[in-house]
């Protein structure tokens, strides 16, 4: 093995390990002694500091990477346009980028469909294709046909795959087909389930399963998010986000209960109040880390204005007599995509 060769595998491990500081270092020493035909040092090193966050320094590695990959006949390195794809702004880009990936992790599939690091990239590139066409890419005339192509191409691979069940899902939402999403649902969340007991590698990561916790709120599978959500607080309790969502589910139910005239008062009142010390806990949460996102923070205080001129108490005070509470709110229509 060369000195070149022990370097990247270094690197490999160093990702894996999800220490990209030292992966940085050991790069930038690679990128100097990799041939001008070979990428990987680059590709890396832009990996690396994509999971830090340094986007423009991470996009320059990537062009190197992929400028140093133009004249190879079989490019083995999916990642720099997985990575590109997400980061840079043009959609159509983002497109062609994928598709650049998706042939290359395509034919390492093809080669060996055992190999569950190529079959998991695979399957969550279809997915992130399917979510570029009911996003960005909407107005496209061909965009409901090519995000249910894409959203199939990854449940051919495991029908079983919680982020293919989660992208199924949000595509039935889109398609108002509420009911067919409330089943993807059920099936993605068995699939967390079993990989969740079973300590397996399928378990899918935090912000899918965050993901996983919004689309439940919308299809009003309440108990079933909120369950969700308290399992990953359990995980990690200085997320923001699902603070937030646990605020959010909290007082979305109560609303459509009040709405609808189908629970007491103290019912929703108890809602309501779990929701105003989950709301609580995600500024206070917010503010002890730092976290850098200005719409969920507008969104956190403008709720819990809406909680105070309701007369909800603090989780700790004697709650009142039960009241009649004025709906006349705008707030479910401004829920953040955090």
């Amino acid at each position: 093995m060369s000195e070149l060769e022990a370097e990247l595998n270094s690197i490999r491990e160093k990702l894996k390990e999800n220490n990209p500081s030292e992966a940085i270092v050991l790069a930038q020493v690679a990128v100097g002694k990799a041939a001008e035909n070979d990428g990987r040092a680059h590709e890396m090193l832009g990996e690396a500091f994509a999971e830090l966050g340094e986007i423009k320094k991470a996009k320059n590695a990537f062009r190197e990477s992929i400028k140093r990959s133009e004249n190879l006949q079989e490019d083995a390195g999916y990642e720099k346009y997985l990575w590109m794809a997400q980061i840079i702004e043009d959609s159509e880009k983002s497109l062609m980028l994928y598709d650049r990936g998706l042939t290359i992790l395509s034919r390492l599939y093809a080669m060996n469909a055992e190999d569950l690091d190529v079959k998991k990239k695979l399957q969550g590139a279809y997915c992130s294709v399917a979510e570029l066409f009911m996003t960005d890419l909407c107005m496209r005339e061909d965009a409901e046909g090519q995000c249910d192509k894409y959203t199939n191409l990854a449940l051919q691979i495991d029908p079983t795959n919680a982020e293919a069940l989660q992208t199924l899902a949000s595509m039935r939402i889109s398609q108002q087909k509420f009911e067919e999403a409330k089943e993807a649902l059920k099936q993605c969340l068995q699939s967390i389930s079993n990989a969740a007991v079973e300590d397996s590698i399928d378990l899918p990561t935090y912000a899918i399963r965050t993901s996983v916790a919004r689309l439940l709120i919308e299809v009003e599978m309440h108990q079933a998010a909120h369950d969700l959500l308290i399992y990953l607080q359990k995980e990690d309790d200085e997320i923001v986000d699902v603070w937030y969502l646990l605020g959010w589910n909290c007082f979305v139910e109560a609303q459509n209960l009040q709405e609808r005239g189908s629970a007491s008062e103290d019912d929703i009142k108890e809602l309501l109040i779990s929701a105003k010390s989950y709301f609580l806990g995600a500024l206070a949460t917010y503010q002890k880390t730092m976290w850098d996102d200005e719409g969920i923070l507008e969104h956190i205080k403008e709720i819990l204005q809406i909680l105070k001129e309701l007369g909800v108490p603090d989780p700790e005070e004697e709650a009142d007599e039960p009241e009649e509470f004025d709906w006349e709110t705008d707030s479910d229509e401004n829920m953040q995509d955090s």
